[in-house]
């Protein structure tokens, strides 16, 4: 109730301050500092590969500066990186560094037999990825084509190959809205050449009921906290272009 309370006077307090200097971000102020620990549960480097997101998030002024600006740094570098050449995708990753890290999706699946292609949008490092959901397979393909006027072309990486690790889970639910189908790929890596496509999950067609809950992580750059001895690593059991047949 407190704590409600004290977000919605700051919120309003802020309403009628509009237009005047208001610098400090509401995590900073008295009452929102027991609101820490549960922002710093925010994956805050994908609060910044959106250009709508990251300007809201600039104009809400909930989350200090000091807490974004290693997170831009961080991104930039990935960035120069990329365009570099010298990222193209972790190469090994504790568990831990997964679940703190990867970005997460999702999407509703509301019926069976039909064709499904999407792309989640925000900026990922130069991969344009695209999944295809098709006779309950899940695809993944590293789209390289560009629109025709080449609008799009200069943000793509041009490695030949990128690297990234992924996870899928898929559920079901009843009209209780309870678990019927659950299912995961657990973390696994691909490696995928320009306009390489692979499946990456089989849903079962005698257990899945639709509407399908469908959500993926994935991880595209390497974590700043690198694996230590003490972490458990993610095996190299994923799809790789060597091993998996690619589909134009």
């Amino acid at each position: 109730m407190g704590s409600n309370h004290s977000m919605r006077f700051y919120s309003s307090n802020r309403s009628r301050k509009r237009g005047k200097t208001h610098p400090e971000c509401f995590l900073d102020s008295d009452e929102g500092r027991e609101f820490i620990p549960v922002f710093r549960q925010l994956r805050l480097t994908y609060m910044g590969n959106h250009k709508m997101d990251m300007e809201m998030q600039i104009k809400d002024r909930i989350i200090p500066d000091s807490w974004m600006l290693p997170i831009y740094r961080k991104n930039w570098h990935d960035m120069l990186a990329v365009d570099f050449g010298s990222e193209i995708g972790p190469l090994n990753v504790s568990l831990e560094d997964f679940e703190k890290h990867a970005l997460r999706c999702g999407r509703i699946i509301e019926l069976a037999g039909s064709h499904h292609v999407w792309r989640w949008t925000g900026f990922h490092m130069g991969l344009d990825l695209i999944l295809t959901f098709d006779n309950f397979q899940l695809s993944i393909k590293r789209n390289q084509m560009s629109s025709p006027n080449n609008e799009l072309q200069g943000l793509l990486s041009h490695a030949k190959r990128r690297r990234f690790f992924y996870k899928v889970n898929v559920a079901s639910l009843n009209k209780q809205e309870q678990p019927v189908y659950l299912a995961n790929s657990g973390v696994k890596k691909a490696t995928l050449m320009m306009n390489q496509s692979t499946p990456i999950f089989d849903v079962d067609k005698k257990k899945a009921t639709f509407p399908l809950l469908l959500s993926l992580n994935f991880l595209l750059t390497q974590p700043s906290e690198y694996p230590t001895e003490e972490n458990e690593l993610v095996p190299d059991n994923g799809p790789d272009i060597e091993d998996v047949q690619g589909q134009a």
